[in-house]
């Protein structure tokens, strides 16, 4: 991702930069990549028909939209 930017927004190959490359490679190690919660149909329905709509109606509005698509 770093390479592919550089080149198209400053116009910079870093492949020859062999010790940059060794460096991004070594940094990358152990990486683990999070897990998005996912919200059950109950959880939906439980959200939807209990939070107050005075505090929530803009959440309880935007999570109907993404559901059901605008």
């Amino acid at each position: 991702m770093v390479k592919s930017c550089l080149i198209i927004y400053d116009n910079i190959d870093i492949s020859k930069f062999p010790k940059l490359i060794a460096f991004f490679k070594r940094t990358g190690d152990g990486y683990q990549a999070k897990k998005s919660k996912i919200l059950t149909k109950s959880e939906i329905d439980r959200f939807l028909s209990s939070a107050d709509d005075k505090e929530f109606l803009t959440i309880k509005v935007g999570l109907i939209l993404g559901i059901a698509g605008a």
